[in-house]
C-alpha cells in the first residue's frame, strides 16, 4: 500500500494538480509558516553548514579556446563543508492528500543557494598545486512525507531541476596555481557535475529529516514526532 502511494505522490509532483482535485487541500499558508520556523531553527541551531567526510577524486578535461587539450587536471577533493542549508523555500503549490489510511505533504521546493567547499589538490601534467574549490546551485527538490497508521516518514526527496551550478577556484599563489586555475575556471565554465549534485542531495537529506520533517509531522500531519522513521 504504501509503495503504491508513494509512487501516487511522484506522479503527483510531476504532474500538478488543481484546486478540485479529489481528497487534495493546498496548504500553501501553513506551509510557509512551518519553512520559515524551520530556517529560523537550523539557524538558530547552528546546523546552517554541515562538514562531510568523503572525499572527491575527478578528472577534469582540459580546453583552450574550445579545444580540447591532450591532457587532464585530476582532482582530490576532501574536507567538504556544505551551505546554507536554512534557506529552502516553497517552489509552487504545496498539497495535503489523504486516504482512509494516509495522509501525505508534497510539493516542490528551492534552496536560494546551496554550496560545497573543498579543500583542492591538483595534479597537473608533472606539477601538484593546491587550492579551494567551490560549487554553488540552487536546485529544486520534490519533497514528500507520508503519516500512515504507525509512523511519519519523508517518502520522497529527489532533485528535479535545477541550474548548471556555478565554480570558484582559488589557487595558490604561483605561476603554476595561477596557470591551473586559469584551465579550470574555463573548463568548467556551465558543466553540470552529476557527482557534486548527488552530494548536495545526500548531504541535505539529514538536515531536511530532522527539522523540517519533524514539523511537518508535527503540525501540519499532526502527528507524534517520536515515531518519525527517518528516511
Amino acid at each position: 500500500m504504501l509503495t503504491m502511494f508513494v509512487v501516487f505522490l511522484c506522479a503527483f509532483i510531476a504532474l500538478g494538480a488543481a484546486e478540485d482535485t479529489p481528497n487534495c487541500i493546498l496548504m500553501n499558508e501553513e506551509m510557509e509558516s512551518v519553512l520559515n520556523s524551520t530556517n529560523k531553527q537550523i539557524e538558530e541551531s547552528q546546523d546552517t553548514y554541515q562538514e562531510f567526510a568523503f572525499f572527491v577524486q575527478q578528472d577534469v578535461d582540459l580546453f583552450l579556446l574550445n579545444a580540447k587539450l591532450p591532457f587532464v587536471a585530476s582532482l582530490y577533493l576532501t574536507k567538504g563543508r556544505m551551505g546554507r542549508l536554512d534557506s529552502l523555500r516553497r517552489h509552487g503549490d504545496i498539497w495535503n492528500c489523504s486516504t482512509p489510511d494516509m495522509r501525505s505533504l508534497q510539493g516542490v521546493y528551492k534552496y536560494d543557494e546551496l554550496f560545497i567547499s573543498y579543500d583542492m589538490n591538483v595534479t597537473f601534467l608533472r606539477w601538484h598545486v593546491t587550492g579551494k574549490f567551490v560549487y554553488r546551485v540552487s536546485p529544486y527538490i520534490a519533497i514528500g512525507i507520508v503519516k500512515g497508521t504507525q509512523n511519519c516518514n519523508l517518502e520522497i526527496y529527489e532533485m528535479v531541476k535545477m541550474d548548471p551550478g556555478e565554480y570558484e577556484i582559488t589557487m595558490e599563489d604561483s605561476w603554476m596555481g595561477w596557470l591551473v586555475g586559469k584551465f579550470l575556471r574555463h573548463s568548467l565554465q556551465g558543466v553540470e557535475n552529476e557527482s557534486l549534485l548527488g552530494t548536495v542531495l545526500q548531504t541535505s537529506t539529514g538536515n531536511v529529516n530532522e527539522y523540517l520533517g519533524e514539523n511537518i509531522c508535527e503540525t501540519i500531519l499532526d502527528f507524534n514526532f517520536s515515531d518519525y522513521t527517518p528516511y
